[in-house]
């Protein structure tokens, strides 16, 4: 892909982003997903910025684990969903506190009921990449990445 980077995980947004596919090679584990924010994109010198198709690719995986919210804030570990990457319907959220963890918040739809899940991922390093954006101030204008 032509741009990326590789430093301060915190400025990737993923609100109301898809996922579209995950894979590991490896000790690197790959998510592509539709669209994404960044918060600033200062290897350029540019603000924020709307990103087409892009991929995260987590290197030396540490652990993957999954939360499910119980009741508002109390969560509690669970394992792997079934058919998660064909269920989240649509990430609500995500949070980075380190360059080596990734937590996404997204919502899961179970044939019996929806649920919000937690994934949570500890890895050594990143590179987020994509080959097309658009400036945050230019899609606010109705501009998309092509």
């Amino acid at each position: 892909m032509t741009y990326q980077i590789n430093k301060d995980i915190n400025r990737l947004e993923l609100h109301d982003s898809s996922v579209l596919i995950k894979y590991v090679i490896g000790d690197t584990l790959t998510i592509e997903f539709d669209w994404a924010k960044l918060t600033d994109f200062k290897e350029k010198g540019i603000d924020s910025i709307i990103v087409g198709k892009c991929q995260l690719n987590l290197e030396k995986i540490i652990s993957e684990e999954f939360y499910e919210e119980k009741f508002k804030g109390i969560t509690s570990q669970i394992d792997y969903p079934v058919d998660f990457l064909q269920r989240i319907d649509i990430i609500g959220e995500n949070e980075s506190k380190t360059n080596q963890i990734l937590r996404i918040g997204c919502l899961y739809k179970d044939p019996i009921k929806n649920r919000w899940i937690d994934w949570i991922l500890k890895f050594e390093s990143f590179t987020f990449s994509w080959d097309n954006f658009v400036t945050y101030e230019d899609w606010m204008n109705g501009e998309i990445p092509k």
